[in-house]
């Protein structure tokens, strides 16, 4: 017979197990990384469900994915699946995990973790075509690559933005312009670029950005910060107080200066854009097999 002494320790032991599971769930187990959710580009800490087919476009939605798995063809990327949002804004964005953000490169075995492009049934409803769909989904995986957050240090962007061609003067306007946010913005530019030559239709994705902007316009979405990931941004509140900024992580701190910068940021992205329409020859980062190079060559 077990004695008391004994029931008891068990009985701690089970407890103790326990509060490690709901601690994992809790803690460690964050949203995007439960089974059927998905981050919420905009609402740090929500979720929104993944849809199961059935309940969107899925004939868009397959135009997309082919447009996904054809842009991850290169060894040198992981594999991305495309996945549909239960929410009603018409967005595209990027998610990964963070133990798979590391290793984005160099790594097989596709699974529930895995970089994913997220859009909703409203972004595949918005009309765009087989192009600007395939845009977009380069646009949303050059922010995989491309990440300020964990790739890409202050310094590092500032020399990217010295290789595109950008002046000492136009660095230091943005800098002095976007301090917060300074390291994003020029993060998009390279991004943008990056995704436009990949697919060498910028005018493809100039014309899914404008349109995108165009429906957005119309919403009024009722958040406070910019989605790191996303595609294009909604309009956003933006009446946090400066008590409450001071309150906020560093990461809150640049997402919500980013949406109160949201309309110059889309104007100098569109411009960006149209530079590269234009055909004008510029020292800008170039797309060689997949893989993006810094080359004073330009895109020809």
């Amino acid at each position: 017979m077990r004695s008391e002494t004994d029931l008891l320790v068990y009985a701690v032991m089970g407890a103790v197990a326990l509060l490690a599971i709901v601690a994992y769930v809790l803690l460690i187990a964050k949203p995007g990384n439960r089974p059927g959710l998905v981050p919420h580009p905009f609402l740090p800490d929500e979720t929104v469900r993944i849809l199961p087919p059935g309940e969107y476009d899925a004939m868009r939605a397959k135009v997309m994915a082919d447009a996904v798995a054809a842009l991850c063809q290169s060894p040198d990327f992981k594999p991305a699946r495309l996945v549909v949002a239960d929410f009603d804004l018409p967005v595209a964005y990027a998610w990964m995990s963070p133990w798979v953000r590391k290793k984005y490169r160099n790594t097989a075995n596709a699974g529930s973790n895995d970089p994913a492009v997220i859009v909703t049934p409203a972004f595949l409803n918005m009309g765009l075509t087989d192009q600007e769909l395939e845009a977009v989904a380069a646009d949303v995986l050059a922010k995989l690559f491309f990440n300020p957050d964990h790739n890409i240090r202050f310094a590092d962007v500032t020399h990217f933005a010295k290789k595109m061609g950008f002046t000492d003067d136009f660095i230091a306007q943005m800098k002095s312009e976007f301090p917060l946010d300074y390291m994003v913005l020029m993060t998009r530019l390279i991004q943008d670029t990056w995704a436009a030559r990949l697919i060498k239709q910028p005018h493809a994705l100039k014309t899914a950005m404008e349109k995108s902007l165009h429906v957005l316009n119309q919403t009024s979405f009722q958040g406070e910060f910019a989605g790191m990931m996303s595609f294009v941004d909604p309009p956003l509140m933006c009446s946090l107080s400066r008590a409450e900024m001071m309150k906020m992580s560093d990461d809150l701190k640049v997402r919500h200066a980013l949406a109160m910068n949201r309309d110059r940021l889309n104007e100098l992205r569109l411009t960006n854009l149209g530079v590269i329409e234009q055909g004008v020859r510029q020292p800008h980062m170039e797309v060689r097999d997949t893989r993006p190079m810094t080359t004073p060559e330009g895109w020809e």
